[in-house]
């Protein structure tokens, strides 16, 4: 099972204490959650996502990105592979236009229920799909109701 962190905030706040000096940030619990991290924040409402295959206490540019990361909403991942492989296109937090997606736990029995959620995601979006986690697949199932009722 994967770690995650998310803050949002008024007021434009660093998230460098949280991530990595707190009792239990995210760069601690990575040692256990090693396959792979990544940090996604907001700038004008865009997001900015950064991502690595590496576990956060061994990558130098965690802690750089967690040292300069200054915004109202950050969310950060450390992720444990429960589908998938150790793969920077299966490390969260996934993103599509303003959206951004990050997933603790795995769809039980995902491999049999992959090609049904397959039928129910958005022809346009499917082609966004690059990794091959459960989580990735439930990210553009959400995006494809969303965009079915018009909540897109």
């Amino acid at each position: 099972m994967c770690r995650i962190f998310g803050f949002r905030s008024i007021l434009e706040s660093k998230v460098h204490n949280s991530l990595v000096h707190a009792e239990n940030a995210l760069e601690i619990q990575s040692q256990i959650h090693s396959d792979g991290w990544g940090v996604a924040y907001y700038i004008e409402q865009t997001p900015h996502v950064i991502k690595s295959e590496k576990a956060a206490i061994d990558d130098r540019l965690f802690k750089k990105i967690s040292g300069i990361v200054r915004s109202t909403t950050v969310v950060a991942h450390v992720r444990k592979a429960t589908e998938g492989q150790n793969d920077i296109l299966n490390t969260h937090p996934f993103q599509y236009g303003p959206w951004i997606f990050v997933h603790n736990g795995h769809i039980k029995n995902f491999d049999q229920k992959k090609s049904e959620l397959l039928k129910h995601i958005d022809e346009q979006l499917k082609s966004f799909i690059l990794g091959n986690t459960d989580s990735e697949i439930l990210f553009y199932f959400i995006l494809s109701k969303m965009k079915k009722y018009k909540n897109f």
